[in-house]
């Protein structure tokens, strides 16, 4: 088992130091979050990169690499196999990694993937992949039928109670196996290297590397904003519960329920009229944008019955959020949505015309940085924005109580 694996740490340090590109378990939260930033940097848009300007030139990203959009006129297949891979691991991630930040071309950002992803290094290969398969996946010129076909018709995560479909790491093994094709860069051997990579993530014994491989499978809504209804969303005085809702695969979670964590803080500290009366609202939480949808439409039914008043303060989680975002600009009465690391989607990004918003996120966030959407809000009258301070794994640290009262997030967001 890596040493990230082993680790119960979920907190890591960044540097856009030279030395911090090697393989290193020192610097293998940057590492990781540097090959989510460049999948972010790739396949999403100007305005989302610009938004994350401070994190990302805190893990390196050069003044051209922030002025310049990714474009796939900069990369071929021919191209690609014309290069080599690094004989020395360590030298080739910093040499492509530097040649990146002085080209800013998409084709050097692949070939720096590339290098992360032969990394023995447990987290950091996963992050590689999940980066390879977005941005190999968003052009047809690259994704082959097996890549796009082999896993997303049968993914589903594996929970963390069954050990007997749990793998853990090798990093020997893995070290042999990308040696195994030498310095000749073959990208159908790269595709298939990534969809194994990903099969190996989705069973990791480590949660953190399961979240990081789910994360590649998160799907992206193409669209453009849902229709707003022209109705007020808001009842002062007559919203009298709160709830929260789960992200994609929380259901796998207890925080979101009575007896969570979560939960009991907030109904004992902040929102004693959060809904515990046994049929609180939950979702499939599988990956696709038409799943979220029909939550959104299950969502409101669900809220005109249990809170006829409308909703007081509604959490929500990652993808939860855009599913309660969907409902409110449909003109279900939410008072306060607070959003817990949600991605920045057409519903999200509408949502604060329509209700009173708290946006609480991470500096980078590693899984939303995979999906390309946006991790920062537009500023708005009705958007109170809270960063939490530090690095971290977690995707799901906006929604851990240890990290609200010791940041104080309630007072911060106002809450």
């Amino acid at each position: 088992m890596s040493e990230s694996a082993a680790s119960d740490s979920t907190s890591f340090r960044v540097s856009s130091a030279r030395e911090s590109l090697v393989v290193s378990s020192e610097f293998e939260g940057a590492n990781a979050a540097r090959a989510a930033a460049v999948a972010t940097w790739a396949i999403g848009s100007r305005e989302t990169v610009a938004r994350l300007r401070e994190p990302l030139i805190e893990l390196g990203f050069s003044e051209r690499m922030l002025e310049r959009q990714a474009s796939a006129r900069d990369v071929s297949v021919e191209e690609l196999e014309r290069s080599r891979l690094g004989r020395d691991l360590d030298e080739a991630r910093v040499q492509r990694w530097e040649q990146l930040a002085t080209s800013a071309q998409l084709r050097d950002a692949v070939l720096y993937l590339i290098e992360l992803l032969r990394s023995p290094l447990e987290r950091e290969s996963a992050t590689a992949a999940a980066a390879l398969w977005r941005i190999l996946n968003e052009d047809a010129r690259f994704a082959a039928p097996r890549l796009i076909g082999g896993l997303t018709g049968v993914f589903h995560p594996v929970s963390p109670d069954d050990a007997s479909e749990l793998v853990d790491w090798s990093d020997v093994q893995w070290a042999d196996h990308c040696a195994s094709w030498g310095t000749a860069l073959d990208l159908w051997w790269v595709q298939m290297l990534v969809e194994e990579r990903l099969h190996l993530g989705l069973r990791s014994s480590d949660k953190l590397t399961q979240q990081i491989a789910m994360a590649a499978f998160l799907s992206r809504d193409p669209g453009s904003p849902p229709p707003t209804s022209s109705q007020s969303n808001r009842e002062p005085g007559h919203a009298q519960m709160s709830t929260i809702v789960h992200g994609t695969w929380g259901w796998v979670g207890d925080w979101w329920q009575a007896g969570g964590d979560f939960f009991d803080y907030m109904k004992a500290r902040h929102r004693p009229d959060l809904y515990d009366q046994g049929m609180e609202f939950g979702w499939d939480g599988f990956c696709r944008a038409s799943h979220r949808a029909k939550a959104s439409t299950r969502f409101a039914r669900w809220a005109t019955t249990a809170a006829p008043g409308g909703l007081r303060t509604v959490f929500a989680h990652s993808y939860g959020g855009e599913v309660v975002a969907r409902a409110v600009n449909a003109a279900q009465p939410v008072e306060e949505l607070v959003l817990l690391s949600v991605p920045v989607t057409p519903s999200v990004a509408a949502v604060c015309t329509r209700t009173r918003v708290v946006d609480i996120r991470l500096s980078f966030d590693i899984v939303l940085g995979l999906t390309g959407y946006g991790q920062r809000l537009a500023t708005h009258e009705n958007v109170t924005e809270v960063i939490l301070s530090g690095w971290n794994w977690q995707h799901g640290a906006s929604h851990d109580d240890a990290t609200w009262q010791h940041q104080g997030v309630a007072m911060q967001a106002g809450l």
